[in-house]
């Protein structure tokens, strides 16, 4: 009778803990979807916003390409004009004005927006290109109508877009 009433007592046991592991399960699944339900309500503004900010991001990419382009429009570059050992901006000026001038297209000071030498000093014998921005387009056009005069300097436009 003992062990009958053990034999018993450990059905019962195994019964119980059968439906114990059942009814964790089904709790357990319950949270886990309760509380991925609450991640993905959290989530769902997050992912919204990064659309909407990666479409912003494509919008501007666009507009600093169309800013860069236009920056470059007036852009001429000129290779072959000497460099001497020390340059000061107003020096440059003047020569470019003077090799401008000299190909039969007049240049005055204030239709240059921007003149420069480009790349690093180098030790070397090599001439650095100059970058003249012009105040307007059509002074650029005149100077690229005489790129056919040009000996020893060649003009060059500069629209292109670089990339990084």
């Amino acid at each position: 009778m003992g062990t009958e009433l053990s034999n018993e007592m450990s059905l019962l046991f195994d019964k119980l803990k059968a439906e114990l592991d059942q009814q964790t399960i089904q709790i357990t699944e319950n949270i886990t979807k309760t509380v991925l339900k609450v991640v993905d309500e959290k989530i769902q503004p997050i992912i919204a916003e990064n659309e909407r900010l990666t479409r912003e991001v494509e919008k501007l990419n666009k507009q600093l390409q169309n800013l860069d382009v236009n920056a470059r429009k007036n852009n001429i570059i000129l290779h072959g004009i000497p460099e001497p050992n020390t340059e000061k901006y107003e020096d440059l000026n003047a020569l470019v004005i003077k090799t401008i001038t000299d190909l039969d297209v007049p240049l005055e000071n204030s239709e240059i927006n921007k003149v420069q030498r480009l790349g690093k000093k180098m030790d070397s014998e090599k001439i650095r290109p100059i970058m003249l921005t012009t105040t307007t387009i059509q002074r650029k056009f005149k100077f690229l109508r005489t790129r056919r005069k040009c000996k020893k300097t060649y003009i060059l436009p500069m629209t292109t877009l670089r990339t990084p």
